[in-house]
């Protein structure tokens, strides 16, 4: 039995020993798990806390951008009367179509008239050019063919010259061979053929003076021809240069006509645009008067609900005084039974240190009492602190309430006339100032709730609070006076406004008139500039053609000394064809007399 009981025994051990160990672990983890949670709570409240960073940020961000669109929506109104104005200008100086089709008319003349006679003149020279440039091509081409013939004929005269010396050469010698070797007829022979040969050097030297001479006159064709040809292309440069800037004058003739109907077109469509915009005008105009109109009924009837704003702020201040009164009240009691509990609780503990150990289990029942009436005390307070929220809750509508009507009466005011967006986004942001207050004020009544437990150590802030509430009225009142005098003067900024308005509507029409003239006087400097650039054009043109006139006659010149040079050198042919007849001759003649010597 008692094996059986220390076993089981031992079993059960082992058993709370491992069940020991298992809520240990389990311990251990659920430590890892609240410590775990406690960092995600703590991350939690941390993210929490941006977010609500984030949403007043964007919350003050958003009302940046709704007074940025309300500043350029009123830009955008201040920009639109400006230009109305300087339409209403632009269109009191814009011409009549009768004086806009004169103008057309005259500018048309004077444009095309100029440049029809210069194109015509440069029309003319240009087929003259041209005429000119064919028919010395035609006359270089016929003494080129000439020189050519001639050169051919020369060489094929020369050969001839020179294979009858040969013949002649050959046949003397043939002859002198056949005669034998007599001293007298040999010393004869050699004699003549000794005449004979410089006879033949004398010719070759012609022939290769002639040659050098016909090299000369060869070189200088080539340079002739090269010069004509570069006078030739120069003349053509010169017609293409002057039909391209012919293109040119007509191109820009055409120009100047797209550009005047161009202009006709944006005429036509800015007398469209100016009756439309008059008719816009005329409405604009008759809005103002009705507006104008509202606006006084609107300023009217916001005075009246001022005064009954005032009258309702009045009466409120009037409950919040009551309510603070009340409150002060309150306090003073609660600092009075706080005064007499501390002192009740310093004589209770003086007596439990002096007799703790007889008294103990009374003291313990006593402080059960206290705690007790301390509770009780705490539940009357928190009824009076939830009394206290009630009356803030219901000012704190009724603030909303006054604060909803003062919302309506400003977009009342802001549909009725923009001039006031101004006023009314005042009224709106004070409006939401009062909110954000009424929000403060909410807060710090949570605040004093949640200090209601420790009303011995908060009685300093109440006296603040109390001291802040109170100047917090006088500025609410301070606020409504000054709301008046700006109501005031605002008034006086419409009826300033409307009298710079007329004079800048003054100011811009003499600005207009004075801007016309300046482009009257631009438009006059600009055609003056406009003449003196076609003439300086054309004395260019003719100053070019003159040069290449010139060049033109220059080179018929050449021409004409090339001609010349050709001539000479026909002479020349016809004279050696001579010197090498009368060769023949002298050389047939020295043959007859050996032969009769023989």
């Amino acid at each position: 039995m008692s094996d059986d009981y220390s076993e089981d025994e031992g079993e059960d051990y082992v058993q709370m020993v491992e069940l020991l160990r298992r809520v240990r672990s389990e311990n251990v983890e659920l430590k890892r798990n609240f410590e775990s949670l406690k960092g995600i709570h703590l991350q939690l409240s941390n993210a929490h806390r941006e977010l609500q960073t984030k949403h007043a940020a964007l919350y003050d961000e958003r009302v940046s951008v709704e007074r940025q669109y309300q500043a350029l929506c009123e830009s955008w109104r201040v920009e639109l009367e400006d230009k109305q104005r300087a339409f209403e200008a632009a269109r009191s100086q814009i011409l009549a179509p009768r004086d806009l089709e004169l103008i057309k008319v005259k500018l048309l003349e004077e444009v095309e008239g100029p440049y029809k006679l210069k194109c015509d003149l440069l029309a003319q020279e240009a087929e003259a050019a041209q005429q000119n440039f064919v028919r010395a091509r035609r006359e270089f081409e016929e003494m080129q063919a000439n020189y050519r013939n001639l050169e051919l004929r020369s060489q094929s005269e020369a050969e001839a010259v020179q294979a009858e010396h040969l013949a002649v050469v050959t046949v003397l010698r043939d002859k002198v061979a056949a005669l034998g070797n007599p001293q007298a007829k040999l010393a004869s022979l050699e004699t003549a053929l000794k005449s004979t040969e410089r006879e033949r050097d004398s010719l070759a030297l012609q022939v290769a003076r002639l040659q050098e001479e016909l090299g000369q006159v060869r070189r200088q064709k080539e340079r002739a021809a090269a010069e004509k040809e570069s006078v030739a292309f120069n003349v053509e440069r010169k017609v293409k240069d002057s039909q391209a800037e012919a293109l040119q004058l007509n191109g820009l003739v055409e120009g100047l006509m797209r550009k005047n109907r161009h202009v006709q077109k944006e005429l036509s469509d800015a007398l469209r645009n100016n009756e439309d915009m008059f008719g816009q005008l005329m409405k604009v105009q008759n809005e103002k008067n009705l507006l104008t109109e509202k606006l006084d009924a609107v300023l009217k009837s916001t005075a009246l609900e001022k005064q009954q704003a005032a009258l309702q702020y009045e009466e409120a201040v009037q409950r919040l005084e009551g309510s603070l009164a009340g409150l002060r009240d309150e306090l003073h009691e609660r600092e009075r039974q706080v005064a007499e509990l501390h002192i009740t609780n310093q004589e209770q503990v003086s007596r439990l240190v002096e007799a703790h150990d007889a008294r103990l289990a009374e003291l313990e029942q006593e402080a059960a009492a206290k705690a007790r009436e301390a509770r009780e005390q705490r539940h009357e307070l928190q009824a009076k602190v939830e009394s206290l929220k009630d009356a803030c809750e219901e000012y704190r509508r009724e603030c909303e309430e006054w604060q909803r009507k003062e919302t309506a009466r400003g977009e009342a005011a802001r549909r009725e006339a923009e001039r006031l967006q101004a006023v009314a986004g005042d009224a709106e942001r004070q409006a939401v100032a009062r909110a954000m207050e009424l929000g403060e004020v909410k807060q710090e009544l949570d605040a004093l709730r949640s200090d209601a437990a420790q009303l011995e150590i908060s009685n300093g802030h109440l006296n603040r609070r109390r001291e802040e509430l109170e100047a917090q009225v006088e500025r609410l009142h301070t606020e409504a006076r000054e709301g008046a005098a700006a109501r005031q003067a605002l008034i006086k900024e419409v009826e300033e406004a409307r009298r710079a308005l007329e004079a800048e509507r003054s100011a811009q029409l003499s600005h207009m008139e004075a801007a016309r003239e300046a482009a009257a006087a631009e438009k006059a400097a600009l055609a003056k500039k406009y003449q003196a650039g076609l003439k300086q054009l054309a004395a260019q043109h003719d100053s070019e053609l003159k040069k290449a006139r010139r060049r033109y006659k220059v080179a018929s010149a050449e021409v004409a000394a090339l001609s010349d040079e050709v001539t000479d050198l026909r002479f020349r042919s016809h004279e050696l064809e001579a010197v090498a007849a009368v060769a023949t001759g002298h050389t047939g003649g020295a043959g007859a007399g050996v032969m009769s010597v023989l």
